[in-house]
């Protein structure tokens, strides 16, 4: 594998998501406007759960950071049908380029964008919104990183599915309000009813929202969120498995 290669790439795909930067900056905003709709509801969320002592921040920041995270997996997708669309995806697949490079080289961008966009959502929580984190920073990381590689793994067995920028849009819809309402990003799911908590640990989000749960409101640390964390890799490591059976760089996708 070239470390010139795929500097390269990463390069040039860095310099787009740069020359159009609304999609990231969207993906920042709007959240934030979503935590200040949603924040009363989130304290009161989390008093019925039994919790005292709650701003509501505690809730609805984490849960707005992993549902527009879920909403990501199009931003992914993007930087690969775009190519189809333009007709430079042959002029990259001809390179000496191989898949490994292609494939790293497509997805750290957005991945590094989604991790800075979760990150940001994060600090402008506790500046705006009152968000205490009682727990392990460190251990609030190792959730954030576990978070993205399931979510890098998932858009790219997505990418390898579905065949149009229009198909993979509406699916990522679908799948991001199924799953991030099932894992409790828009309410704790202990007040969920019976049966979305029954369906619930089958969603990512599930996961993602105990690890943060585990560190933001019970002062959790490392081994606290090493369960949450081993099923989202074990989730990356499936839809891993998925994309390499799947994912062709000659299969043609339709950007339009």
């Amino acid at each position: 594998m070239s470390r010139e290669r795929m500097v390269a790439i990463v390069g040039h795909n860095l310099r787009l998501a740069a020359a159009d930067p609304g999609p990231a900056v969207a993906m920042t905003i709007m959240p934030l406007f979503m935590i200040t709709f949603l924040q009363g509801m989130g304290r009161a969320a989390l008093e019925a759960d039994g919790r005292t002592d709650v701003s509501g921040a505690e809730q609805v920041v984490p849960g707005m950071a992993v549902l527009f995270s879920l909403f990501g997996v199009v931003y992914l997708g993007i930087a690969f049908y775009q190519e189809h669309g333009w007709g430079t995806w042959e002029r990259l697949r001809m390179s000496p380029a191989s898949t490994t490079e292609i494939l790293i080289g497509k997805l750290l961008p957005p991945a590094t964008v989604i991790f800075t966009q979760t990150a940001v959502l994060f600090g402008l929580g506790a500046l705006l919104f009152g968000l205490d984190i009682e727990g392990s920073l460190v251990a609030l990381l190792a959730v954030m990183v576990a978070s993205t590689v399931m979510l890098v793994a998932v858009s790219m067995a997505a990418i390898a599915m579905f065949r149009s920028i229009n198909q993979l849009s509406a699916g990522t819809n679908v799948g991001a309000m199924l799953f991030g309402g099932l894992g409790g990003t828009l309410a704790p799911v202990d007040t969920l009813p019976g049966w979305a908590q029954t369906l619930a640990p089958i969603s990512p989000a599930h996961w993602a929202m105990q690890g943060y749960t585990a560190v933001i409101l019970d002062g959790g640390g490392l081994a606290d969120v090493a369960g949450p964390i081993a099923v989202l890799l074990c989730v990356s490591l499936t839809a891993a498995v998925l994309s390499a059976w799947r994912f062709r760089l000659a299969e043609p996708k339709d950007w339009t």
